[in-house]
Order: C-alpha cells, then sequence, then structure tokens
C-alpha cells in the first residue's frame, strides 16, 4: 500500500442566524478540504480513505473535546476530498458534540488522522484561529430570562409606515436599511414561443413569431396572419423575367430584352489558306507566306534515294543491311558483312523430373535431387518443418495456474491486490514463464488473445477485479450477496508487456479479515 500525504487544508466556519429562536437552530459545523498525496507528490485520484478529526483544548497535546470519524471517503480523479467537521460519526457515542466545545475558555487545535488501508497515520495538528469562533456566537441564539411585564402602550402611537425608493427600505420614525445588493440582474430567454424572465413570469408570443415561406405558385408568404399581402417571386426566378439573350449569325446583333443590342460584326473573323501560292489569311490583318514550310520527304526504294523539297537528295542504299539466318547451319548474316555462326548460342534446358538431373545443350548434366525439400508444420506444437532441413516453433506455449491461501485485510470500500503465491506442487505450473513467480503477476510476452480465470472463496459482499498494468479493467466476480466460492473468466486482447493482476473489494461498512483461498489462472489463445 502507498503510503499517502495530505497537502493543503481549508477551513471555513458557517453561522446562519434566525430570527424565530424558538423554532430555528443555527447548523454546526466547519467546511474542511484537502489534496492527498503519495510520497512522492502524486496526487490520491479515487482512491478510498477514512479520516478522523479530533479537537483538543489549550494545546496540540491538551485534552481530547471532541472527536469524530468518516470512512469510505473518496478522493477525486485530483486527489480532493471535501468534509464538514461536525457532520462525522462520533467515535465515543457517549462523548460530547460539537457544540458542547468549550471555545470560550480556552484556544483550540485540530488534529487530522488518515486511513490508507493499514491504520490511521497522524497528518498533522493545527490551531484555529478566529473563523471557527464565531460557533461560540451560537450561544447568542439561547433565549435568556423572561423580563418583567412592562406598561401597555398607545397603539395610536405605535403605527409605523414602511417606504421603499428601490434601493433602500425605511420605516417612519426608524432606521433605513439598504436592500441594493438584493438586486438581481434580470435576463430574457426564449424557448420556443415562451418568452422568460430571470426570477419572474412567462408570456408566450404564439402570433409574435413568424416563418417566411414559398409556395408552388412561387409566392413568398408570412405564416400566423392570414391577411398579410403575397408577393410573387416568379419574374425574378429562372430567367422569368424575359432578360433573355439572342445572337442573330446573320447580322451579327447580340440583342437582351429590355436593353440595347450590341453589333458584334468587328469581331467576326475568318482564317484562309491558298495552297498554290502557301498564303494563310485571317480577316482583318495580314497574310503569312507559309510556301517555305512545305518539305514533303520522298524515297526511292529503286535506287535507295531519300529526298526532301527544296533540299539535296541522299543516298541511303548502303544502309540496308538485311540479315538472313540459316537454322540448319546456325549462320548469321548481313548484307556485306561477315557471317556469325550462333549454332554455340543453341543451349536448351532439360529437365528429368524423375532422376533430378538438369541438362544443357552441350555441358554435363547436374543432379538437383538433393534440392527437393518438403516443408510441413505440426499445429499441436506451433513447428514449421523443413525436410533434410531444420524446424522452427512458431508460437510458444503460454499457460500458468497459480494458487492463493491467505488471511487478507480488507478495509471497507477498499480496493486490495491478491497475490496467488503458490506456484509449485500438484496443480500448479506456468508453461511459457509468463507468471512472474516472484512479483506474482502475469505478463504478456507477445500481443495476443488471452483467456483468465480467477476461483476464489469470498465472504458476501465482495467483488474481484481484473486489472491490466495496475488499472481496473472489468469485474470478473461479485458483488457476492453470501460467502462462498466463486468463479469468473474473461477473454481480453493484449499487448506485448501488458500486466495482469487480480483484486478484491468488500463493502460490508467495517473491516474484516478473512481467509482467502483459490486459484489464477490463464493461457494465450491465439
Amino acid at each position: 500500500m502507498t503510503k499517502g500525504k495530505i497537502f493543503f487544508g481549508m477551513f471555513l466556519a458557517i453561522a446562519l442566524y434566525s430570527a424565530d429562536l424558538s423554532s430555528q437552530s443555527v447548523p454546526l459545523g466547519m467546511h474542511y478540504q484537502a489534496v492527498a498525496r503519495d510520497e512522492n507528490g502524486k496526487e490520491l485520484a479515487l482512491k478510498s480513505i477514512d479520516v478522523m478529526f479530533t479537537i483538543l483544548t489549550g494545546s496540540p497535546v491538551g485534552t481530547q473535546a471532541y472527536q469524530e470519524s468518516y470512512t469510505g471517503v473518496v478522493t477525486s480523479k485530483y486527489g480532493v476530498f471535501s468534509l464538514i467537521i461536525g457532520q462525522g460519526t462520533k467515535t465515543d457515542p457517549n462523548g460530547p458534540d460539537i457544540s458542547q466545545v468549550p471555545w470560550e475558555h480556552a484556544n483550540h487545535w485540530l488534529k487530522v488522522e488518515i486511513d490508507f488501508g493499514k491504520g490511521f497515520v497522524n497528518m498533522g495538528t493545527m490551531q484555529f484561529m478566529a473563523v471557527p469562533y464565531a460557533m461560540y456566537a451560537y450561544k447568542s441564539l439561547e433565549p435568556g430570562p423572561i423580563g418583567p411585564q412592562g406598561p401597555p402602550g398607545d397603539p395610536a402611537s405605535d403605527k409605523q409606515t414602511l417606504s421603499f425608493d428601490g434601493t433602500n427600505l425605511s420605516i417612519l420614525n426608524g432606521n433605513t436599511v439598504n436592500l441594493g445588493s438584493l438586486n438581481v440582474p434580470h435576463s430574457l430567454s426564449i424557448i420556443g414561443d415562451t418568452l422568460s424572465i430571470f426570477g419572474g413570469n412567462s408570456v408566450q408570443l404564439p402570433d409574435q413569431i413568424q416563418d417566411l415561406s414559398l409556395d408552388a405558385y412561387d409566392n413568398l408568404k408570412i405564416t400566423k396572419n392570414p391577411n398579410a399581402t403575397n408577393i410573387s417571386l416568379a419574374k425574378y426566378l429562372d430567367n422569368t423575367d424575359n432578360q433573355g439573350l439572342s445572337f442573330n449569325s446573320g447580322t451579327n446583333i447580340l440583342s437582351i430584352s429590355g436593353g440595347t443590342p450590341a453589333d458584334l460584326s468587328v469581331l467576326k473573323q475568318s482564317i484562309t489558306f491558298n495552297p498554290s501560292t502557301g498564303f494563310l489569311t485571317i480577316s482583318g490583318s495580314n497574310s503569312a507566306d507559309l510556301g517555305t514550310l512545305k518539305l514533303p520527304v520522298t524515297f526511292n526504294q529503286s535506287n535507295g534515294q531519300l529526298s526532301i523539297n527544296g533540299g539535296t537528295a541522299a543516298d541511303i542504299s548502303g544502309l540496308r543491311v538485311p540479315l538472313t539466318f540459316s537454322a540448319s547451319t546456325g549462320l548469321l548474316s548481313a548484307n556485306g558483312g561477315t557471317s556469325a555462326d550462333l549454332s554455340l548460342l543453341k543451349l536448351p534446358l532439360v529437365y528429368n523430373s524423375s532422376t533430378g538431373l538438369l541438362s544443357i545443350n552441350g555441358g554435363t548434366a547436374a543432379d538437383l535431387s538433393s534440392l527437393k525439400q518438403t516443408i510441413s508444420y505440426n499445429a499441436l506444437t506451433y513447428t514449421l518443418s523443413l525436410t533434410n532441413g531444420g524446424s522452427v516453433t512458431l508460437i510458444s506455449t503460454v499457460a500458468f495456474r497459480a494458487g492463493i491461501n491467505a488471511t487478507y485485510t480488507l478495509p471497507n470500500n477498499t480496493l486490495v491486490d491478491l497475490v496467488f503465491d503458490q506456484t509449485t506442487g500438484s496443480g500448479y505450473f506456468n508453461d511459457g514463464t509468463n507468471y512472474n513467480t516472484s512479483s506474482n503477476y502475469f505478463q504478456a510476452g507477445n500481443d495476443g488473445i488471452y483467456t483468465f480465470t480467477v476461483a476464489i472463496s469470498t465472504p458476501s459482499a465482495t467483488t474481484a477485479y481484473i486489472k491490466i498494468n495496475g488499472s481496473v479493467y472489468e469485474t470478473l466476480v461479485g458483488p457476492t450477496t453470501s460467502p462462498g466460492f466463486f468463479r469468473g473468466t474473461i477473454t481480453m486482447k493484449l499487448s506485448k508487456n501488458d500486466i495482469v493482476t487480480a483484486a478484491i473489494l468488500q463493502a460490508n461498512g467495517y473491516q474484516i479479515s478473512p481467509t482467502i483461498t483459490g486459484s489464477f489462472s490463464g493461457f494465450r489463445v491465439y
């Protein structure tokens, strides 16, 4: 169990007064808030602790004036817990109440003790300062003795008149009280068609909220007012306002309804080409002589002449080099060149599957029979084997079973880790060595799917959990309604090096010390 520390305590005394002393009482108590941290200063988040407050008279080691305790206090995710001193359970039912602390006779100190699971630890003692002594004002609410009867008054002179100017409340022939601090800022809110004012009433506005809609005839309407005039939007939709464009290709006139037409004839141009002169002409611009670009190429196969218009012919007959090959002699010949003997290149490969011999034309045969290999796989042992070779185990076996037989101290509503330290003897095994027998937890050697089972004897009102890397993953057993032997199984996906443990929590309302027996087992599925 990690040793805990408490840092930062804040106190606040609250006294509520009432004009009717005979029927009202002041709630007694002082707010206390602190942060629980471990020995490294890290907040103890979501931790169940027990707290004891002791009020001492006269000095930090003085006489005990009052003592109370709180059990099952759960810290927040930031390690914070808040209590009210005076509203706990008195450790001595016959001892004094918080209202009987003699604040008026001496100074007082507050001693704080915390139980993190192994007994109460003294977290320090601090002196009460001015604010808590406001509790002494509680005695001002106790009615005093009844005084003598006074003479009757004149009802006419007892008439009082109240007046209020928006801030000050006054009584005739009396004092004035400023009520400005009671002004509450007004805020309006609307939900649906209901208008509300903060701290006041609400008003229905069903006819003041309007919607616009467009019907099938392109009429714009307003809701909740049948007498409103509809507006036709037909002429503004889908070019139905007759603002269409038209173009007359004969006159080159571009027209728009309701507007001035435009003559586009000056923009109209055409391109012409005269193949006899080689001139390319565009209307409204100069002509270009493209005659020099006419360069057709011709080739005369009979004399091997390559000609281009406007240039000198070239004799390329010497480039004609036809190749011939004689399959019978293996000779490759080029016109005007020496023949080459390619017979040596005819090297077909032949393989005889019955003898395992690989032969090449003109060469020595090679025996490949020794290279014939067969692969086999044993699904029971996850072993892959190669004939005339070695083998490899693809997946090692991962399975374990460890036992427990020990007496545990189970504080109320506190999670306690279980230690399954029986790993030898009949019924216990650790195949794959993934269960750490020195630290008593399981650690995944590889990514995969695993199944775990916890079977234990437990008292009533207990719950068993499975944890991954120190955090609760899922409830495995319980909460139980009576003592007995219970079993829970879970399958989960783990990453390599994930640590799996089991823990137990009891909620009987007090600390118990049962003897727990059973086992923790698991194996890798895939």
